[in-house]
């Protein structure tokens, strides 16, 4: 389940409590997986009060971050967002919307420290052309590719898709 629609702010505010139901009614559809993000803001709080009493091998978290020159900037949007929701560890933790101007190597290799550290159980890519995937493959090890690909946009078959299956890399 995606989560970035359940903050009080953006594109569709919802309150609280119509958070806390959509929540339940996933949770209650067998929803075990929410994907988050750094830029969702009080989203992430209201995912984390929501899985605060689960216990945690019943639910995966997928969350991102944008791309920063300076590592600091990504490890600190990666760091609020565990404290956010309240979590120990990400399942899997993705570099969202890379930038042309930036050396994202940097980035992965702080996040395969994080995966060392057990922080991080796998590292993903989001919205990432070859040169991007081929660049951070350079230092670190790509587990999962999301993006756009569907039948109105199926670019992502001229280059995307055949380097996800020559490196082994399954796309969501």
């Amino acid at each position: 389940m995606g989560t970035w629609s359940l903050g009080s702010s953006g594109w569709t505010p919802i309150s609280e409590e119509k958070a806390t139901e959509t929540l339940m009614a996933a949770w209650d559809a067998g929803v075990r997986h929410f994907d988050s993000a750094h830029a969702y803001g009080e989203a992430q709080n209201r995912l984390g009060t929501f899985l605060q009493d689960k216990a945690r091998d019943q639910f995966t978290v997928a969350s991102k971050a944008f791309p920063s020159r300076k590592v600091e900037a990504f490890r600190d949007q990666y760091q609020e967002s565990c404290d956010l929701i309240g979590l120990d560890f990400v399942d899997t933790f993705f570099i969202h919307w890379p930038r042309k101007d930036t050396d994202l190597r940097p980035l992965m290799e702080f996040l395969e420290q994080e995966r060392s550290a057990g922080r991080i159980r796998k590292i993903g890519v989001s919205n990432f052309q070859r040169h991007h995937l081929e660049q951070v493959s350079e230092v670190g090890q790509i587990d999962v590719y999301q993006g756009g690909y569907h039948l109105f946009w199926r670019q992502p078959e001229e280059e995307i898709v055949p380097w996800c299956r020559e490196h082994g890399v399954p796309m969501q």
